[in-house]
């Protein structure tokens, strides 16, 4: 199984893939792209973007590094999965995955409307992880909550020294985002969408949860139950 944890900053992702990973052995928690070994599929892929690539220019020139690497991530990510699938492991759990930079070029590129090469890259990968993944587990909490964690701990973030209204905004935005990605993804794939609460639960509570939901999302299907 292919699944992804997501959700807004201070929502306790990365900690939450750590318990994931000290409680199940046979979950692989987060996967590690190696850019060396993966440079020669990127600089082919970069080439078949390039269309995409120059309306992302077009239209946002100070982050169109930061577009074109998520535009990357998507077209390499499935083919690095296929090598990291191994036996060892039942599920292999995402952090930053393709619901990530979907989400990302949607919310800061405006990649997922309108009709250019940009907005029909989109959608292709859209449909392509839309049918990939098997789950994603959606991560939130209160705005108070989420700003305080960013504001407390020691990594650095854009919104960590903002107004409250200006950070609320962002998190509003990236929040609705996110969400218009898993509704879209839902109505066109089998992918589920399950919601955790961030706002109380321990990482160790919310990796139970998790691990629960994966045991029932790896049994068969009852034939009976689909007639």
């Amino acid at each position: 199984m292919i699944v992804e944890l997501v959700g807004p900053a201070g929502a306790g992702k990365t900690t939450v893939l750590r318990a994931l990973g000290r409680r199940d052995k046979s979950i692989r928690a987060g996967l590690h792209i190696d850019r060396l070994r993966s440079l020669p599929a990127m600089a082919r892929q970069g080439l078949t973007l390039a269309p995409a690539s120059f309306e992302l220019l077009r239209q946002s020139p100070r982050s169109w590094l930061s577009g074109m690497v998520h535009l990357l991530r998507l077209r390499t990510l499935h083919p690095v999965l296929g090598r990291e699938a191994l036996p060892a492991y039942r599920a292999i759990v995402l952090d930053e995955g393709p619901v990530f930079s979907l989400t990302r070029l949607s919310a800061f590129h405006s990649a997922g409307h309108g009709e250019g090469r940009l907005a029909r890259e989109w959608g292709r990968e859209l449909e392509r992880w839309a049918g990939a993944l098997t789950a994603v587990f959606w991560l939130d909490a209160p705005n108070l909550v989420l700003l305080d964690r960013i504001r407390s701990r020691p990594k650095d973030h854009r919104i960590k020294t903002k107004t409250l209204r200006e950070a609320y905004d962002f998190l509003d935005r990236y929040r609705s985002a996110y969400l218009e990605v898993l509704d879209r993804m839902t109505a066109i794939g089998l992918v589920r969408v399950v919601g955790l609460d961030a706002t109380g639960e321990s990482a160790d509570q919310a990796a139970a949860g998790i691990l629960a939901a994966l045991d029932q999302l790896g049994r068969p299907r009852d034939p009976a139950r689909t007639r």
